[in-house]
């Protein structure tokens, strides 16, 4: 796996619950998909400029997903846009 290359190598993958890799990204557009505190679920596109990666999850449900995010360095605002489809 990506968690591999890392510094301790495979102690990521055996040792921990949850892994989570923040990246930033140039400006784009991305499709997300977002729910509401009434859990309702919808979908847009939106721009991101930071990708959360869940690398690992304990139970290894949403393992792999990617969450875009929107980084706003002038403010130092950091807003969840959703979970991105692609």
């Amino acid at each position: 796996s990506r968690m591999d290359n890392h510094a301790g190598g495979q102690a990521y993958n055996r040792f921990t619950q949850t892994v989570l890799m923040l990246s930033a990204c140039d400006s784009r557009s991305a499709h997300v998909r977002a729910i509401t505190n009434t859990g309702e679920e919808w979908a847009r596109m939106d721009d991101v400029n930071r990708i959360l990666r869940v690398a690992k999850a304990r139970n290894g449900r949403g393992t792999g997903t990617d969450i875009g995010f929107w980084f706003a360095s002038e403010s130092l605002r950091f807003a969840e846009r959703g979970r991105i489809d692609e």
